[in-house]
Protein backbone atom coordinates (compact mmCIF):
# COMPACT_ATOMS: atom_id res chain seq x y z
CA UNK A 1 0.00 0.00 0.00
CA UNK A 2 1.08 3.63 -1.07
CA UNK A 3 1.70 5.74 1.70
CA UNK A 4 1.99 9.72 1.81
CA UNK A 5 3.13 11.08 4.80
CA UNK A 6 7.45 11.70 5.50
CA UNK A 7 9.28 12.77 8.25
CA UNK A 8 11.48 15.25 7.93
CA UNK A 9 13.97 17.02 9.61
CA UNK A 10 12.54 20.03 11.34
CA UNK A 11 16.38 21.25 12.73
CA UNK A 12 17.20 21.24 9.20
CA UNK A 13 16.15 24.65 6.73
CA UNK A 14 17.47 22.69 3.81
CA UNK A 15 15.75 19.40 4.59
CA UNK A 16 12.06 21.48 5.10
CA UNK A 17 12.63 23.85 1.96
CA UNK A 18 13.51 20.50 -0.08
CA UNK A 19 10.37 18.69 0.96
CA UNK A 20 8.64 21.54 0.27
CA UNK A 21 9.92 22.20 -3.10
CA UNK A 22 9.45 18.72 -3.94
CA UNK A 23 6.10 17.14 -2.64
CA UNK A 24 3.49 16.81 -5.30
CA UNK A 25 1.26 19.47 -6.83
CA UNK A 26 -1.99 19.61 -8.29
CA UNK A 27 -3.94 22.53 -10.17
CA UNK A 28 -6.47 24.16 -8.06
CA UNK A 29 -8.87 24.60 -10.50
CA UNK A 30 -8.06 23.61 -14.38
CA UNK A 31 -4.97 23.38 -15.73
CA UNK A 32 -5.49 26.69 -17.68
CA UNK A 33 -5.81 28.27 -14.52
CA UNK A 34 -1.71 27.43 -13.90
CA UNK A 35 -2.37 27.63 -10.06
CA UNK A 36 -1.54 24.65 -8.18
CA UNK A 37 -0.85 23.71 -4.36
CA UNK A 38 0.02 20.88 -2.49
CA UNK A 39 -1.85 17.61 -3.09
CA UNK A 40 -1.47 13.77 -3.38
CA UNK A 41 -2.65 11.33 -6.51
CA UNK A 42 -5.57 8.91 -4.71
CA UNK A 43 -6.68 7.20 -7.87
CA UNK A 44 -7.41 3.79 -6.63
CA UNK A 45 -5.13 2.13 -9.11
CA UNK A 46 -2.15 4.37 -7.98
CA UNK A 47 -2.70 3.21 -4.49
CA UNK A 48 -0.49 -0.19 -4.64
CA UNK A 49 -3.46 -2.67 -3.38
CA UNK A 50 -4.27 -6.11 -3.99
CA UNK A 51 -6.12 -6.52 -6.44
CA UNK A 52 -9.58 -8.19 -4.73
CA UNK A 53 -9.16 -4.45 -2.72
CA UNK A 54 -8.55 -2.24 -5.80
CA UNK A 55 -12.01 -4.16 -7.39
CA UNK A 56 -13.89 -4.04 -4.32
CA UNK A 57 -13.47 -0.47 -3.87
CA UNK A 58 -14.26 0.58 -7.30
CA UNK A 59 -17.72 -1.31 -6.54
CA UNK A 60 -18.07 0.47 -3.31
CA UNK A 61 -17.15 3.80 -4.89
CA UNK A 62 -20.82 3.80 -6.58
CA UNK A 63 -22.32 4.34 -3.14
CA UNK A 64 -22.62 7.41 -1.76
CA UNK A 65 -22.59 6.26 1.73
CA UNK A 66 -18.78 4.96 0.99
CA UNK A 67 -17.31 8.71 1.13
CA UNK A 68 -19.26 9.67 4.29
CA UNK A 69 -16.37 8.89 6.13
CA UNK A 70 -14.31 10.02 3.70
CA UNK A 71 -16.25 13.61 4.26
CA UNK A 72 -15.31 13.39 7.92
CA UNK A 73 -12.00 12.91 7.89
CA UNK A 74 -11.99 16.63 5.35
CA UNK A 75 -14.26 17.84 8.05
CA UNK A 76 -11.74 17.20 10.71
CA UNK A 77 -8.84 18.64 9.31
CA UNK A 78 -10.46 21.72 8.03
CA UNK A 79 -12.08 22.30 11.82
CA UNK A 80 -8.45 21.41 12.98
CA UNK A 81 -7.50 24.96 11.15
CA UNK A 82 -10.31 26.72 11.63
CA UNK A 83 -11.21 26.09 7.84
CA UNK A 84 -7.94 28.20 6.76
CA UNK A 85 -6.78 25.04 5.05
CA UNK A 86 -9.66 23.06 3.01
CA UNK A 87 -8.37 19.77 1.66
CA UNK A 88 -10.50 19.21 -1.64
CA UNK A 89 -10.68 16.66 -4.55
CA UNK A 90 -10.26 17.33 -8.38
CA UNK A 91 -9.29 16.44 -11.19
CA UNK A 92 -11.23 14.91 -14.60
CA UNK A 93 -12.23 11.74 -12.12
CA UNK A 94 -11.82 13.77 -8.71
CA UNK A 95 -8.61 11.46 -8.20
CA UNK A 96 -6.54 14.30 -6.41
CA UNK A 97 -6.62 15.44 -3.37
CA UNK A 98 -5.65 19.27 -3.36
CA UNK A 99 -4.75 21.65 -0.26
CA UNK A 100 -7.17 24.93 -0.33
CA UNK A 101 -6.70 27.66 1.22
CA UNK A 102 -9.83 29.04 2.94
CA UNK A 103 -12.00 30.73 5.66
CA UNK A 104 -14.92 31.45 7.52
CA UNK A 105 -17.27 33.96 6.69
CA UNK A 106 -19.81 35.50 9.12
CA UNK A 107 -23.32 35.21 8.09
CA UNK A 108 -24.54 38.41 9.63
CA UNK A 109 -27.43 36.89 11.56
CA UNK A 110 -28.46 37.89 14.86
CA UNK A 111 -31.43 35.89 15.64
CA UNK A 112 -33.26 32.79 15.17
CA UNK A 113 -36.96 31.57 15.47
CA UNK A 114 -37.13 28.65 18.30
CA UNK A 115 -40.27 27.57 16.22
CA UNK A 116 -39.29 27.21 12.50
CA UNK A 117 -36.36 28.08 12.70
CA UNK A 118 -36.28 31.01 9.99
CA UNK A 119 -33.03 33.58 10.37
CA UNK A 120 -33.16 37.32 11.07
CA UNK A 121 -30.39 40.18 10.41
CA UNK A 122 -31.62 41.93 13.57
CA UNK A 123 -31.24 41.50 17.11
CA UNK A 124 -34.77 40.85 19.54
CA UNK A 125 -34.16 43.55 22.08
CA UNK A 126 -33.45 42.35 25.94
CA UNK A 127 -33.65 45.08 28.10
CA UNK A 128 -35.49 48.92 27.91
CA UNK A 129 -32.14 50.49 26.31
CA UNK A 130 -32.07 47.63 23.45
CA UNK A 131 -36.13 48.39 23.21
CA UNK A 132 -35.86 52.45 22.88
CA UNK A 133 -32.79 51.71 20.06
CA UNK A 134 -35.44 49.50 18.43
CA UNK A 135 -38.29 52.42 18.09
CA UNK A 136 -35.76 54.76 17.36
CA UNK A 137 -34.56 52.57 14.25
CA UNK A 138 -38.17 52.00 13.30
CA UNK A 139 -38.92 55.70 13.00
CA UNK A 140 -37.18 57.51 9.95
CA UNK A 141 -37.23 60.88 12.09
CA UNK A 142 -35.05 63.85 12.03
CA UNK A 143 -32.95 63.67 15.17
CA UNK A 144 -35.74 67.06 16.69
CA UNK A 145 -38.63 64.64 16.36
CA UNK A 146 -37.07 61.93 17.88
CA UNK A 147 -36.23 63.20 21.17
CA UNK A 148 -39.31 64.96 21.35
CA UNK A 149 -40.95 61.49 20.82
CA UNK A 150 -39.29 59.42 23.13
CA UNK A 151 -37.78 62.01 26.22
CA UNK A 152 -39.94 60.05 28.53
CA UNK A 153 -37.58 56.98 27.60
CA UNK A 154 -34.50 59.35 27.67
CA UNK A 155 -35.05 60.55 31.29
CA UNK A 156 -35.79 57.31 32.29
CA UNK A 157 -32.77 56.20 31.44
CA UNK A 158 -31.41 59.52 33.17
CA UNK A 159 -29.96 60.64 29.81
CA UNK A 160 -29.48 64.49 29.65
CA UNK A 161 -30.27 66.60 26.44
CA UNK A 162 -26.73 65.78 25.20
CA UNK A 163 -26.53 62.45 25.38
CA UNK A 164 -29.90 61.78 24.13
CA UNK A 165 -28.83 63.03 20.69
CA UNK A 166 -25.36 61.82 21.13
CA UNK A 167 -27.53 58.34 21.56
CA UNK A 168 -29.36 58.62 18.66
CA UNK A 169 -27.11 59.91 16.31
CA UNK A 170 -25.15 56.44 17.31
CA UNK A 171 -28.43 54.25 16.97
CA UNK A 172 -29.13 55.50 13.91
CA UNK A 173 -26.03 55.10 11.88
CA UNK A 174 -25.36 52.34 9.35
CA UNK A 175 -22.45 50.27 11.21
CA UNK A 176 -24.47 50.85 14.46
CA UNK A 177 -26.56 47.56 15.77
CA UNK A 178 -30.37 47.05 14.61
CA UNK A 179 -33.09 45.54 16.19
CA UNK A 180 -36.31 44.63 16.09
CA UNK A 181 -39.40 46.15 18.93
CA UNK A 182 -40.47 42.47 19.09
CA UNK A 183 -38.99 38.57 19.15
CA UNK A 184 -41.92 38.23 16.37
CA UNK A 185 -40.47 35.74 13.37
CA UNK A 186 -41.51 36.99 9.88
CA UNK A 187 -42.03 33.47 8.99
CA UNK A 188 -44.13 31.41 11.00
CA UNK A 189 -45.38 34.86 13.04
CA UNK A 190 -44.79 33.36 16.13
CA UNK A 191 -43.23 35.55 18.86
CA UNK A 192 -40.25 33.30 19.78
CA UNK A 193 -37.24 34.85 17.72
CA UNK A 194 -34.01 34.58 20.49
CA UNK A 195 -30.54 36.16 19.75
CA UNK A 196 -27.86 33.88 18.43
CA UNK A 197 -25.18 33.35 21.64
CA UNK A 198 -22.48 32.35 18.62
CA UNK A 199 -22.11 33.57 15.33
CA UNK A 200 -23.27 31.27 12.12
CA UNK A 201 -20.53 31.22 9.91
CA UNK A 202 -20.26 30.19 5.80
CA UNK A 203 -16.70 28.34 5.21
CA UNK A 204 -15.52 29.76 1.74
CA UNK A 205 -12.29 28.37 -0.43
CA UNK A 206 -10.33 30.37 -2.41
CA UNK A 207 -10.25 27.14 -5.53
CA UNK A 208 -7.83 29.73 -7.64
CA UNK A 209 -5.75 30.41 -5.65
CA UNK A 210 -2.02 28.64 -5.54
CA UNK A 211 -0.28 27.54 -2.40
CA UNK A 212 3.43 28.26 -2.38
CA UNK A 213 3.72 28.60 -6.02
CA UNK A 214 7.56 29.28 -7.43
CA UNK A 215 8.24 29.98 -3.79
CA UNK A 216 11.98 29.83 -2.79
CA UNK A 217 11.11 29.90 1.48
CA UNK A 218 14.49 31.82 1.30
CA UNK A 219 13.26 34.59 3.49
CA UNK A 220 11.17 32.37 5.57
CA UNK A 221 12.35 32.07 9.23
CA UNK A 222 12.68 28.44 10.62
CA UNK A 223 9.49 29.06 13.01
CA UNK A 224 7.27 29.73 9.33
CA UNK A 225 8.73 27.02 7.56
CA UNK A 226 8.19 24.27 10.67
CA UNK A 227 4.50 25.55 10.38
CA UNK A 228 4.55 25.20 6.57
CA UNK A 229 6.03 21.51 6.89
CA UNK A 230 3.66 20.64 9.84
CA UNK A 231 0.42 21.89 7.89
CA UNK A 232 1.49 19.75 4.74
CA UNK A 233 2.44 16.62 7.00
CA UNK A 234 -1.18 16.62 8.25
CA UNK A 235 -2.31 16.69 5.06
CA UNK A 236 -0.41 14.01 3.78
CA UNK A 237 -1.33 12.12 6.62
CA UNK A 238 -5.75 12.37 6.33
CA UNK A 239 -4.72 11.17 2.25
CA UNK A 240 -3.44 8.46 4.69
CA UNK A 241 -5.79 8.12 6.87
CA UNK A 242 -8.86 7.96 4.05
CA UNK A 243 -6.64 5.40 2.22
CA UNK A 244 -7.09 3.44 5.67
CA UNK A 245 -10.32 4.10 5.79
CA UNK A 246 -11.30 2.91 2.02
CA UNK A 247 -9.57 -0.69 2.60
CA UNK A 248 -11.17 -0.88 5.38
CA UNK A 249 -14.61 -0.48 3.94
CA UNK A 250 -13.28 -3.05 1.14
CA UNK A 251 -12.59 -5.43 3.61
CA UNK A 252 -15.75 -5.18 5.75
CA UNK A 253 -18.55 -4.52 3.22
CA UNK A 254 -20.48 -5.62 0.29
CA UNK A 255 -22.26 -3.92 -2.23
CA UNK A 256 -25.55 -5.20 -2.61
CA UNK A 257 -28.94 -4.22 -5.36
CA UNK A 258 -31.75 -3.83 -3.33
CA UNK A 259 -35.09 -3.34 -4.70
CA UNK A 260 -37.36 -0.65 -3.43
CA UNK A 261 -40.99 0.78 -4.12
CA UNK A 262 -41.78 4.21 -4.05
CA UNK A 263 -45.23 5.41 -4.10
CA UNK A 264 -45.82 8.37 -6.52
CA UNK A 265 -49.03 10.58 -7.41
CA UNK A 266 -50.53 10.19 -10.55
CA UNK A 267 -53.27 12.30 -12.81
CA UNK A 268 -56.06 10.14 -14.55
CA UNK A 269 -58.77 10.80 -16.32
CA UNK A 270 -62.60 10.62 -14.46
CA UNK A 271 -66.00 10.01 -15.97
CA UNK A 272 -68.92 11.86 -14.39
CA UNK A 273 -71.59 9.91 -14.07
CA UNK A 274 -74.58 12.55 -14.14
CA UNK A 275 -77.76 9.90 -13.00
CA UNK A 276 -76.52 9.53 -9.84
CA UNK A 277 -73.74 12.60 -9.17
CA UNK A 278 -70.77 9.99 -8.52
CA UNK A 279 -67.47 10.12 -10.27
CA UNK A 280 -66.62 7.13 -12.19
CA UNK A 281 -62.95 6.11 -13.06
CA UNK A 282 -62.55 4.56 -16.33
CA UNK A 283 -60.89 1.46 -16.49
Amino acid sequence: MKTFYQKVDKRSRTKMIAFLKKHFRYHTMNSWNLSTSYANNLKVHKLSLPYEVEDKLYELMQVREFYDGIDSLIDEFSEQYNSQWQPGFNGRSGGYLVLYEGGLIDTGYKSVCTKCGQLNYKKCPDNEEQMLIAKIQSKPWVKDILYNSFKPDFDKMGLSEIEAYRFIHTHTQKESEEYTTNNLCGKCGQLSRVNLKLKIYNTQIYAGRGIDMNECFDDWDISELRDRVMLVQDFDNLCDEIVRYAIEMAENFEVKEKTIQVSRKIKTLVERNQENGRHVQNT
